[in-house]
C-alpha cells in the first residue's frame, strides 16, 4: 500500500455541489427575508436538506435541522499510512476504549452511550500547520495544536496543499472529499477540548490487531456497522456540541446577524455567550425552514393549477444553490400566500422584494419561471385594485405565449389558465387594452351599474377563451355582450349563458381527473362560483327579483363565508359577492318595511346578512381592491345587523319584564300581549340550540309561521329537523331563559 495518506470525509454526499464563485454581497440587507440563501443570511454554512415527500415520515424531522452532517465545518479525520495502522482505524467494542480519568469531560458526555465521534481521529495531522510552513519550521503536527502554536500564540491551522495538474474525476456524484472539507470557507480545523484530545490519543494506542476481523467479508459488515452507529451519534450528538461545548467554533457566533423582534429589550441576555447565541440562530433557521414548508404547503392548498410540481418546488425552496429565475418565483409564491393569509405588510414587502430581483431577469423571456412570475405579480396587482400594473404584466405572459412554437407542457398548460384567470381578474376578458375599474370612482348607482354590465362580459368572454384555449373570440359573442342587459336582451344573455356553462362543467370535469382531492375542490368551486355569480349579476341587471335570483345569492354567501380556498380566482369574483349583498340588502329592507317576511322560502335572511359579513371581511382582508372600494358595502351590511340584534334585545327585555310582573301577580297570563312573535323566538332559540354561536343552517327548511298567537306554532313537514317548541310561547320562551 503506498505510503500517501487519502482523507476520508465521513459527511454524506451534498445534493448539489459547492459553487467556487463567491456570493454577490451587493444585496439590500435592511429586509431580512426567508426565502435567501444561507450564504446571504448567515456566515454558518449549513447544509442543505433532502425534502421529502407529503406523504414520508422522515420529512418533519430533516425540516427541525437532524440532518446527517456533522455540525463542525472543516472536520475530517485521516486514516493511517501503514499497513499495521490500517488494520485497526476502529475499535470493535465500546470495552475496547480506555477512556481518560473520570474528572476530564467532553461536549458528548450526555450521550455517552455510544462511541464518541472524536474518539475516531487521529491525534496529528499529516502535513506541517500553516504558520510553520510559512516560518519555514518543523511542526509536530499535533492536533487541535501544534506546540510552536500554543507557545507563540498564533492561529493553528491545517491545509491540505492544492495538487497540481487536472482535477480527479472519481467523485462523479459530487461526492466531498477532505479537501473539500479543510478548505471550505477558509475554515480552519475546530479547535477540541484537551480532554478530547488525551482520549484521540489513548483510544489509538489500546487498538489491538486480533480484534479487528480478518476476513475481508466480516470487515466489510463490520465496517458498515460502524458507519450506520456513526450516522446515529452525529444525530444525538449534533445539539450537545453547540449547547455544552465551551470552544464553540467563532465562525458561528457572528452577534451582528441577531437581528430579532424584541431583542435589544432583552436586558439580562449575555452577548458574549457563545451557546447561547448559536442556539438562537439555530432556532431562527428551523423557523425559516419551517415558514418555507408551511408555504410550499399552502400553495398546492391554494391553486388546482400549478405551475410547477410538488417535489420540484421543495429541491428548489430547500437548495442553497439557486438561479436568479428561481428566486423571483419562489417570492412571488411567498407574495400570493402572504395576501392570501391577509399578512398585508409582509405581501407588501414581498412583492417589492419580487420585483426588485425582477430588474435583473425581466429580458429573460424564454425563461418559463420568468413568465410564472410575471403572471403571479398581475393576480396580486389584481387584487390590490391595480389594474393598470396588472394588464402590464400580463403583456409579458402574452408575448411568452406568442413565441412559444412547441406542445404545452403540464406547467405551460396551467400557465395559460391561470393567465385566463388574471385577465378576467383584471377586467380585459373582453379584450379591451384598458380595464374599466380604474374609471369608475367611489361606488354609487350608475357606477355599480355599468360596473355589473361590464362584469357579465368580462366573465362570459373570459371564461370562453379559458376553456376553449382561443384568443379570438367569435364575432357573435362579442355582439351579444355589447348590448345593455335589459327585458329585450335577457333572452340571448341566458341562451349564452347557458352555453358558457356546458362548456365550464365539461372543461372542469376532464381537468379534475389528474387532480389531487383538494385540487378537485378547488376547481368545483371555481366552476361553482361562476355560475351562480354570473347568474346573480345577469338577473340582477335586468330587475328580475323572485327565488332563482335569492338562491343563487345565498350560494354565494355559502362559498365565500366559509372561507374555503377557490384559488387565485377569487379577485375575479368580487363583483359577483357585491352584487350578492345588494340583493340580500334589498331582501332585509322589505322585510323591515312589512312587505314581506323573513322566512317567505324558508330561509333566514338575516342569518344571510352575517354570511355576507362575513365574506366581505376575509375579501377586505385580503384584498385592496375591497377596502378602497366597497368599504359602503361592509357599513350597509353590518348597520343592518346592529339594528336587528338592538330590536331581538328590546323585544326579549320587554318579555322577560312582562313575565315577572304577570307571574307575581294571580298567575294568569294574557297571551295576546306577548313583544316576541314566533319569528323572533325561533330565531333567539335557534341562535343558542346550536352552541356554536350561529345561527341555523340556511340550507335547512325553516317553519312558515303564522301570526297567530293563541294557537300552537305549526310543525314543519319537511324531513329536516325542526327544533321542540313548547306547547305556546310562553313554555317556549321559558326554555331560551333556562338555556341562557
Amino acid at each position: 500500500m503506498p505510503k500517501e495518506s487519502k482523507t476520508i470525509s465521513h459527511h454524506n454526499k451534498q445534493p448539489y455541489p459547492e459553487s467556487s464563485a463567491p456570493q454577490q454581497t451587493n444585496a439590500k440587507k435592511n429586509v431580512e427575508f426567508v426565502w435567501e440563501s444561507y450564504e446571504q443570511q448567515s456566515p454558518l454554512k449549513s447544509k442543505p436538506n433532502f425534502p421529502s415527500p407529503s406523504n414520508s415520515s422522515g420529512g418533519m424531522t430533516q425540516l427541525l435541522g437532524f440532518q446527517d452532517d456533522d455540525p463542525i465545518n472543516g472536520f475530517s479525520f485521516s486514516t493511517p499510512s501503514t499497513s499495521g495502522e490500517l488494520m485497526n482505524p476502529f475499535p470493535t467494542s465500546d470495552n475496547d476504549l480506555k477512556l481518560s480519568p473520570p474528572n476530564t469531560t467532553t461536549a458528548e458526555d450526555p450521550f455517552k452511550k455510544h462511541n464518541d465521534l472524536s474518539s475516531l481521529t487521529s491525534a496529528s495531522f499529516h502535513i506541517a500547520c500553516t504558520a510553520c510552513r510559512e516560518k519555514h519550521i518543523k511542526c509536530d503536527k499535533k492536533l487541535p495544536h501544534c506546540t510552536y502554536c500554543i507557545k507563540h500564540g498564533l492561529t493553528c491551522q491545517y491545509r491540505k496543499p492544492k495538487k497540481r495538474g487536472r482535477p480527479s474525476t472519481k467523485n462523479k456524484n459530487g461526492q466531498s472529499t477532505e479537501d473539500d472539507e479543510s478548505e471550505m470557507n477558509g475554515n480552519r480545523v475546530p479547535t477540541f477540548p484537551e480532554s478530547t484530545s488525551t482520549m484521540i490519543s489513548t483510544a489509538n494506542q489500546n487498538f489491538q490487531m486480533d480484534e479487528f476481523p480478518q476476513n475481508s467479508g466480516d470487515m466489510t459488515g463490520w465496517f458498515f456497522n460502524q458507519q450506520q452507529n456513526l450516522k446515529q451519534q452525529q444525530t444525538e450528538t449534533q445539539l450537545s456540541r453547540v449547547a455544552s461545548s465551551s470552544t464553540t467554533n467563532p465562525i458561528m457566533m457572528n452577534e451582528t446577524e441577531i437581528d430579532m423582534a424584541g431583542f435589544s429589550q432583552m436586558p439580562h441576555v449575555d452577548f458574549n455567550n457563545e451557546s447561547l447565541m448559536a442556539l438562537i440562530r439555530m432556532s431562527r433557521d428551523l423557523n425559516k425552514q419551517l415558514m418555507k414548508r408551511l408555504t410550499v404547503d399552502d400553495y398546492y392548498r391554494s391553486t388546482s393549477m400549478p405551475l410547477i410540481d410538488q417535489r420540484s418546488v421543495e429541491q428548489i425552496f430547500f437548495s442553497e444553490k439557486r438561479s436568479a429565475e428561481a428566486n423571483c418565483f419562489l417570492y412571488s409564491i411567498h407574495m400570493l400566500m402572504c395576501q392570501r393569509r391577509g399578512f398585508k405588510e409582509e405581501s407588501e414587502r414581498a412583492y417589492e422584494k419580487t420585483r426588485a430581483m425582477l430588474s435583473s431577469v425581466f429580458d429573460q423571456w424564454r425563461s418559463f419561471l420568468t413568465a410564472c412570475t410575471y403572471c403571479n405579480l398581475s393576480i396580486y396587482c389584481s387584487g390590490e385594485g391595480n389594474d393598470a400594473d396588472a394588464v402590464f404584466y400580463l403583456s409579458f405572459v402574452d408575448y411568452y405565449f406568442s413565441q412559444l412554437k412547441e406542445k404545452f407542457s403540464l406547467g405551460q398548460q396551467n400557465l395559460r389558465y391561470l393567465k385566463s384567470i388574471a385577465e378576467m381578474a383584471a377586467g380585459i376578458g373582453v379584450c379591451s387594452e384598458k380595464p374599466i375599474y380604474d374609471e369608475l370612482a367611489e361606488v354609487d348607482a350608475e357606477s355599480l351599474s355599468k360596473q355589473c354590465h361590464h362584469d357579465v362580459a368580462n366573465l362570459l368572454v373570459g371564461f370562453y377563451k379559458y376553456t376553449t384555449g382561443k384568443k379570438k373570440v367569435p364575432p357573435e359573442l362579442l355582439q351579444i355582450t355589447s348590448q345593455t342587459i335589459n327585458q329585450d336582451t335577457i333572452f340571448l344573455y341566458l341562451t349564452l349563458f347557458d352555453m358558457i356553462t356546458k362548456l365550464v362543467t365539461q372543461h372542469e370535469a376532464n381537468r379534475q381527473k389528474s387532480l389531487t382531492p383538494e385540487q378537485e375542490e378547488i376547481s368545483k368551486a371555481i366552476c361553482d362560483a361562476f355560475i351562480n355569480g354570473t347568474r346573480v349579476l345577469i338577473l340582477q341587471q335586468c330587475g328580475y327579483k323572485g327565488k332563482v335570483l335569492e338562491d343563487a345569492a345565498n350560494r354565494i354567501a355559502e362559498i365565500f363565508s366559509n372561507e374555503i380556498s377557490i384559488g387565485f380566482a377569487s379577485p375575479l369574483y368580487m363583483s359577483s359577492v357585491i352584487a350578492t349583498c345588494q340583493v340580500h340588502i334589498a331582501i332585509i329592507e322589505e322585510i323591515e318595511s312589512g312587505a314581506r317576511s323573513n322566512f317567505e322560502f324558508g330561509v333566514d335572511y338575516y342569518s344571510m346578512i352575517d354570511k355576507d359579513i362575513k365574506a366581505m371581511n376575509y375579501l377586505e382582508k385580503q384584498f385592496g381592491r375591497v377596502r378602497k372600494r366597497y368599504s359602503q358595502i361592509i357599513y350597509r351590511l353590518e348597520s343592518i345587523k346592529r339594528r336587528r340584534e338592538m330590536e331581538v334585545s328590546k323585544l326579549v327585555v320587554n318579555e322577560i319584564e312582562r313575565l315577572k310582573s304577570m307571574r307575581n301577580g294571580d298567575g294568569k297570563i294574557n297571551f295576546d300581549k306577548s313583544f316576541l312573535s314566533q319569528e323572533h323566538l325561533s330565531s333567539i332559540y335557534s341562535l343558542f340550540h346550536n352552541n356554536n354561536g350561529e345561527a341555523v343552517n340556511s340550507n335547512q327548511q325553516q317553519p312558515i309561521f303564522i301570526n297567530i298567537p293563541n294557537e300552537n306554532i305549526p310543525q314543519s313537514s319537511a324531513t329536516t329537523e325542526v327544533p321542540n317548541f313548547g306547547r305556546n310561547l310562553e313554555d317556549s320562551f321559558d326554555d331560551i331563559l333556562n338555556n341562557l
